[in-house]
């Protein structure tokens, strides 16, 4: 996912013995508390082996290990990377051989304290039993090379896995999950295949570009990387061009349903669209109780908070589970908030090291006696809410799909990749919300402009907010017993069920 142009800590780990390095690393996404960094430096101080320990930069750029207090001890001892490959893996002959630096131990399972924190104690104590010579970790290292052995085996030639895969192929129900709207998908299909010169010098923002099935697009209507080199080395070029390689009578399962993008799912002859979402949370479509919250909420006091609010008079604003807005978008839209005067709640998600976002809003204190300003809070439940009259989102396909089947009307703010698309679709296509006029900055009178046509009463809001309830009636017309994505996802069943007892009984032969 990173392109690493620096790879001294390969050569720094040849320079060390065997099975000697301590190897640290927390994922690609997982951001981890400065005082869990603080008491995994000092474990590694205490236990006295050579490390490599990757530690993400910042968003900013800034370099998380700085706030160290043992930094220089610990890089004296050590390696401290942004970035590794821990698993070095090539192609060859049509086989993947991965090979692993041997230098590293697996770890074993640490206590965390009443607090919630591993101390420096528990990680020595975990590390001298991977490593050490006695009885559990002699055990330990036999597991390890049992499991290696038999993933090993699995993979050859004539491995569990290498024959499940192999077994009757053509038998076999392959299909892609595009998770974001068909549209988006022959936007990425056309720019990769014979339609890629439409895409070459097309900068000016007033160009429209026209391709099959597709409403008019401009450049700012497209998502990101379309513009990008097709050799790009951007990983993300790179998966989405993958995807889009699809063979004759292929089957896409797109999150959309029929009555949605009923064109798009049929611009392609030689490949099979087939439509099965709304993928979104049942509550959205039968009233269930189902919860699936990324995080858990400790607090629900603004709940009790909507609850007080007049039906359909509440502003809510949330930007999605990893996007971030800049300090000067959150100052235009905090001061647009107050120049509307209705209550609002507002998602404004926590830096990595606690610091809250929206101290930095000059207008914090008048913000507070208008409206709430969260961390984190049930999207699922709010949208639900009869008190939200409007959603200010950034257009994500997950919120535009909760969106619609919640009966919400839309402001989109799209920020990247496939929601400025999005954005397109609500505004022109299905008509649903307004879009934000971009022009560098979004400037304050244009949400306050955006907001009191979605929520206002006069004919453009009423018009909107009649969109907004067909949309939402279909979307739950298509999860019903009926429906067309229910029909598609008992047939899609059944075909996997004669395909597994297919399976089974050339298994047995």
């Amino acid at each position: 996912m990173i392109e690493i142009s620096l790879k001294n800590y390969m050569d720094w780990l040849n320079l060390n013995e065997k099975g000697s390095v301590i190897y640290i690393a927390f994922g690609s996404y997982f951001k981890i508390l400065s005082q869990l960094m603080e008491e995994l430096g000092h474990g590694m101080l205490k236990y006295g082996r050579p490390f490599l320990s990757v530690i993400k930069e910042g968003q900013d750029g800034d370099k998380k290990e700085d706030k160290l207090s043992c930094i220089d001890k610990l890089e004296k001892k050590g390696k401290i990377s942004i970035a590794s490959r821990y698993l070095l893996w090539h192609a060859h002959s049509g086989t993947i051989k991965f090979v692993m630096d041997n230098s590293f131990k697996i770890f074993g399972r640490m206590v965390l304290d009443e607090g919630g924190v591993v101390k420096k104690d528990e990680f020595n104590r975990c590390i001298t039993i991977v490593m050490g010579d006695e009885e559990e970790g002699t055990k330990i290292r036999r597991n390890f090379k049992k499991w290696s052995d038999l993933a090993k085996e699995a993979m050859k030639e004539n491995g569990t896995s290498r024959v499940n895969l192999n077994i009757e192929k053509s038998h076999v129900l392959i299909a892609l999950f595009w998770i974001q709207p068909a549209t988006v998908f022959y936007v990425h299909y056309y720019r990769f295949t014979d339609y890629s010169d439409y895409f070459k010098n097309s900068d000016a923002k007033d160009k429209i570009i026209e391709l099959p099935g597709l409403p008019p697009l401009s450049p700012i209507n497209f998502p990101s990387f379309v513009f990008d080199n097709v050799e790009s080395s951007n990983w993300a070029v790179k998966s989405i061009k993958r995807q889009i390689e699809i063979e004759e009578n292929s089957r896409v399962l797109v999150n959309t349903f029929d009555a949605l993008e009923s064109d798009a799912l049929r611009i392609l002859k030689h490949v099979t669209m087939l439509g099965i979402g709304p993928s979104i949370p049942s509550i959205f479509i039968d009233d269930n109780t189902f919860r699936a919250d990324m995080i858990e909420i400790s607090s629900k006091n603004y709940m009790d908070w909507l609850n007080s609010k007049d039906k359909g008079s509440l502003i809510y604003i949330a930007f999605g589970s990893y996007s971030k807005i800049s300090t000067q978008l959150m100052e235009e839209i905090g001061h647009e908030l107050l120049k509307c005067g209705r209550p609002f709640l507002w998602v404004i998600r926590e830096e990595q090291d606690r610091d809250k976002m929206e101290d930095k809003l000059s207008c914090k204190d008048e913000l507070e006696k208008q409206g709430k300003i969260v961390s984190w809070c049930s999207q699922v439940e709010v949208l639900k809410h009869p008190s939200v009259g409007c959603f200010l989102t950034h257009c994500g396909w997950n919120s535009t799909l909760e969106s619609i089947a919640s009966k919400v009307p839309i402001v989109a703010c799209p920020l990247w990749n496939d929601q400025v698309c999005n954005a397109k679709l609500i505004h022109d296509i299905w008509k649903n919300g307004v879009r934000v006029n971009v022009s560098g900055v979004v400037k304050r009178d244009e949400f306050y402009r955006c907001i009191t046509i979605v929520m206002g009463n006069d004919e453009e809001g009423k018009e909107l907010r009649r969109n907004v309830k067909k949309w939402s009636d279909l979307a739950k017309e298509a999860m019903t017993e009926n429906g067309t994505t229910s029909v598609k996802s008992r047939l899609l069943r059944m075909r996997f069920y004669l395909v597994t007892m297919s399976t089974e009984s050339l298994m047995n032969r």
